[in-house]
C-alpha cells in the first residue's frame, strides 16, 4: 500500500507504535479502506470509496481522507482512537459534499 501525505511527527509515530502499531501510516490506511460507512452519502455512479493514497495523515489523531465514486470527490476530517491490540475506532468530524 502507498505510503501517501503524512504530518504525521515523530512523536506520532513513537505514540502509535507504542499502541502496538508496527508501521502506523500504512495501518491507517489500511484500516481507513474498511470504513466506507464514514462517508455519508449515497453515489449515483457505483459506491463512494476512500483512496488510501490521498489520505492526509494530521498531527495529533486526525486525517483528511479523500474519497470518490470514479467520478464524483469529497473529503471527510476524521479523528481516531487506537484501542488495544491496535483496532482502530474512527470518528467523522466533517464532511465536503461530494460536488
Amino acid at each position: 500500500m502507498a505510503r501517501g501525505n503524512t504530518l504525521l511527527g515523530r512523536d506520532d509515530i513513537s505514540r502509535l507504535m507504542k499502541l502496538g502499531l508496527s508501521d502506523p501510516p500504512v495501518a491507517l490506511r489500511r484500516d481507513l479502506v474498511t470504513h466506507s460507512e464514514l462517508i455519508p452519502f449515497k453515489s449515483g455512479q457505483g459506491r463512494f470509496q476512500f483512496i488510501p493514497q490521498e489520505a492526509i495523515l494530521l498531527p495529533g489523531q486526525w486525517v483528511c481522507a479523500y474519497y470518490e465514486d470514479g467520478h464524483t470527490p469529497g473529503h471527510v476530517l476524521l479523528q481516531y482512537e487506537v484501542r488495544p491490540g491496535g483496532r482502530f475506532v474512527w470518528r467523522r468530524l466533517a464532511v465536503g459534499r461530494p460536488d
